[in-house]
């Protein structure tokens, strides 16, 4: 746990009337309120940032605030702040909240920025003011835990851009795909790990979530994303090694991934997401066995999803159309030629770090180009309607 020494600045605060709760401490809503105020007043102050007119603003994408201790009005408390990380585009901060005369916090936690146009709200590099400014509070004393993230088939396409997110989120990022040399290069470019692994090995995924833990601690987030074609079809040309090859990857490496990690994200209340397809929610003649395990892996999330509720995990699915990546590679000139826009990893992967952060369970959101992402709506089946009589005996 950081003590007062541990954070090179502190912002003071008078607690309000209004801040109590019908218990008589203040609202665990508030602490997050304190985060806020205090890292946009040393932003303001310090870097000179221009809250309504500068050309870069932060966002907030990611906050989280343990409470060790209560605190009260008419208190006057004080947060002290620090930066654990600094990225060309974002920055996590560890705070913690302190009661006069107090060495340790009454809270703590973390509050990640990412910063992006003011216009187009895509990522931009931090100013060079503020960044100066944020230097000045690199983290000396112990580290808060960061949250972990395992992220399957991560050395290509959605994997990679849903590792780059989740990086510049703050996150410890374990990036695993059979691609070792492809993994080594992304967590590299990210400050995560790679680890060697083939998903259709039930083994192997449990050493993949014992290394996560080793490295980071725990494991809050397991993304689920290996994936292959089939490359075969009915007919003479059936090949069972093919056949058995994408049912391994695309639908055991989801059970697999997903049981090995269940003990982990019940001790950190965790979530995990699948990566299925539109194929899993329509037919697909060109590739029937794609389209089969990827209509299983929207079963199991659906039904996984609310048995799985109880013990904290959220596990949801995202359903993406033709994505840039690998697995379009033999069609792509086809789609371009058709006119079928191709979505971006990117574009994919803020869907599923919403996902993981959401409280959503058991919901399968597609992704088109030109349309909000969103849950798809299934259908309810048929019911039952009593016999007729001359039927019912």
């Amino acid at each position: 746990m950081a003590g007062r020494g541990d954070f090179p600045h502190h912002h003071v605060l008078t607690t309000r009337w209004g801040d109590n709760d019908v218990y008589g401490h203040v609202n665990n809503v508030e602490y997050y309120a304190w985060f806020d105020t205090a890292i946009n007043a040393y932003l303001i102050d310090r870097g000179g940032l221009d809250i309504h007119g500068g050309a870069a603003i932060g966002l907030c994408v990611e906050s989280h605030c343990a409470y060790r201790a209560a605190a009260a009005f008419p208190e006057t408390v004080e947060v002290g702040l620090r930066v654990a990380s600094l990225g060309r585009t974002s920055v996590r901060y560890e705070l913690a909240i302190f009661r006069a005369g107090q060495d340790e916090p009454a809270a703590e936690g973390w509050f990640v920025h990412v910063f992006v146009d003011r216009l187009d709200r895509r990522p931009t590099p931090i100013p060079g003011a503020v960044r100066a400014a944020l230097a000045h509070l690199a983290a000396e004393g112990p580290a808060m835990q960061r949250p972990v993230a395992l992220v399957t088939g991560g050395a290509g396409g959605i994997g990679r851009a849903v590792c780059r997110a989740l990086a510049a989120r703050g996150h410890l990022v374990v990036v695993a795909d059979l691609d070792h040399p492809g993994a080594t290069a992304v967590a590299e470019q990210i400050g995560g790990h790679a680890f060697a692994l083939d998903v259709a090995d039930d083994e192997a995924n449990h050493a993949a979530v014992a290394f996560a833990l080793e490295q980071g601690g725990r494991l809050d987030h397991v993304v689920l994303n290996a994936g292959v074609v089939s490359g075969t079809g009915f007919g003479d040309g059936f090949d069972l090694g093919a056949y058995r090859r994408a049912m391994a990857i695309n639908i055991d490496g989801v059970v697999f991934g997903l049981q090995a990690a269940l003990p982990a994200l019940r001790a950190t209340r965790g979530s995990a997401v699948a990566t299925a397809s539109l194929a899993g929610l329509t037919a697909v003649p060109m590739d029937p066995f794609y389209a089969a395990n990827k209509h299983a892996v929207v079963g199991l999330v659906r039904s996984a999803g609310p048995a799985l509720a109880a013990d904290g995990i959220r596990v949801n699915a995202v359903c993406p159309g033709f994505t840039e990546s690998a697995i379009i590679a033999p069609i792509r000139d086809g789609l371009t030629a058709s006119g079928v826009p191709i979505i971006a990893p990117d574009t994919v992967a803020d869907v599923v770090v919403a996902l993981l952060q959401s409280d959503a369970v058991g919901e399968c959101w597609f992704v088109q180009n030109g349309r909000p992402a969103a849950p798809f709506a299934f259908g309810n089946i048929p019911g039952p309607r009593p016999l007729p009589e001359d039927e019912a005996t």
